[in-house]
């Protein structure tokens, strides 16, 4: 499976990104409403104390500010009120902060307000205004923020953490559901790939959990059922008619016979043309009867020990006579492999259909080869041809019944040798294709290299 555009992984990115984006979503709610908006209302608060006190400097004066402060300091209330006030010559007049800059900058400061009683150390933090008065006179107004502080290093050291430990989960989740999708969406592949390879009888696995995926398998389960019903309805029903003709079609034959030894076909051609067309009619039924014997399994395949050198030879000796008549040739290329197990009279069929194409397709003087070879645990036959090449599409379907090309509408056949061939094939659970390679045709047949004593 490629997992990179499988879509169980897309799904697991997708749930890993919205697991993100929700906890994301999360924290920053939480920060909004816990360190944000309290920060924004302490803001707001501390502007306007500034500029009461700024009211009482320019009215007042400079001791009545310095006593404002001394009493905004000492009120109670939820955070600590801070202060620094320098006067115009840069003496400080009141503080009750350690520290400062000595220089103004940022308009907002933070600061740290640590106190010191008794020997102990309370940490406080200042969020302060720092002003700037027209006589040169410096005010620093604030409140105890330790607690927004906090918060806020605390969610900015948990935010790595909750990022890293989200990303872990987000991932480690998101692979459960690819690794959960993608073996139910394997098990309907696997399923598929052999009933698309010839075995009627593949099924989805059902784990009985009764959730989508197996109302799907269950749906598909039921639609093959009915494909291997048709199938085996369409098989019945070509078996029964093949079996209905075969007598009245061999009493016609025997009816033909009579005519053509009562009178010759030099005086009468229609009586011999009836006899070719009878005959032929023949052939196409014992073909399908042979292949559907085949396909249902009612033709017991008989494994005796087959030599392949051996069998290429009978094959060669017996089809030299055609092969010489049109001045073509067939030569052993390579029969060294070792004996195997196999059906020789089936084999020899399916070996001779495909030298018979070859002469008929081979062009002039056809040049053919034979051969056999050991290859990955199957005893390949190849049957190569210099004749014309044909199109992909062609190669494709020229094992379908009564498929014939454009270029063998004036050859001889019915259309069902490569049929026969393909039925072989799968009864010996092999396989059969035909390829162009170097310039040639290969018809190229395999069955496993069994062993029989």
């Amino acid at each position: 499976m490629n997992y990179v555009r499988s879509f169980s992984l897309r799904l697991a990115l997708t749930y890993v990104g919205l697991f993100l984006l929700s906890i994301g979503l999360l924290v920053g709610s939480f920060y909004y409403f816990s360190v944000h908006r309290p920060h924004e209302a302490l803001r707001k608060q501390i502007r306007r104390e500034a500029l009461q006190l700024e009211q009482i400097y320019a009215v007042d004066g400079e001791a009545a500010l310095i006593k404002a402060l001394a009493a905004r300091a000492a009120a109670r209330g939820d955070r600590a009120a801070f202060h620094v006030f320098i006067g115009p010559d840069g003496d400080l007049k009141s503080a009750n902060i350690p520290t400062w800059p000595s220089e103004r900058g940022d308009q907002w400061l933070d600061l740290e307000a640590d106190i010191y009683t008794e020997g102990a150390e309370f940490d406080q933090h200042a969020f302060a205004l720092d002003i700037g008065f027209d006589n040169g006179a410096r005010l620093m107004v604030g409140r105890d923020a330790e607690d927004l502080e906090e918060l806020r290093e605390l969610l900015a050291n948990g935010m790595v953490w909750l990022v890293g430990s989200s990303l872990v989960l987000g991932l480690l989740g998101g692979g459960l559901i690819s690794r959960a999708i993608g073996m139910r969406l394997e098990q309907i592949s696997r399923a598929a790939t052999q009933v698309m390879e010839g075995d009627l009888a593949g099924r989805v696995p059902v784990d009985g959990s009764n959730d989508d995926f197996d109302r799907v398998s269950q749906t598909l389960n039921q639609m093959l059922d009915r494909n291997e019903e048709l199938f085996a309805s369409v098989r019945r029903v070509s078996d029964n008619v093949a079996h209905e003709l075969r007598t009245p079609l061999a009493r016609l034959l025997a009816d033909v016979e009579t005519l053509e030894a009562r009178y010759p076909s030099e005086t009468n051609p229609e009586v011999k043309r009836i006899g070719i067309e009878t005959r032929r009619l023949r052939t196409i039924f014992d073909c399908l009867l042979r292949i559907s014997r085949i396909e249902a399994g009612r033709h017991s395949l008989a494994f005796t020990p087959i030599a392949p050198v051996a069998l290429l030879q009978d094959l060669k000796e017996f089809y030299d006579p055609a092969a010489e008549e049109l001045e073509g040739r067939i030569k052993i290329e390579n029969g060294a492999c070792e004996t195997f197990g196999g059906d020789r009279d089936l084999l020899f069929q399916a070996l001779s259909n495909l030298v018979d194409n070859a002469l008929k397709y081979g062009g002039p003087e056809p040049q053919i080869g034979i051969s056999a070879c050991d290859r990955d645990g199957s005893v390949c036959f190849t049957v190569a041809n210099n004749g014309p090449e044909v199109g992909e599409d062609l190669l494709e379907r020229a094992s379908e019944r009564f498929f014939r090309g454009e270029n063998a509408t004036d050859k001889p056949g019915e259309g069902l040798g490569l049929a026969v061939v393909q039925a072989i094939a799968d009864a010996h659970e092999g396989h059969f294709e035909l390829r162009h390679a170097n310039g040639q045709t290969e018809a190229i047949l395999c069955v496993p290299s069994r062993r029989v004593s």
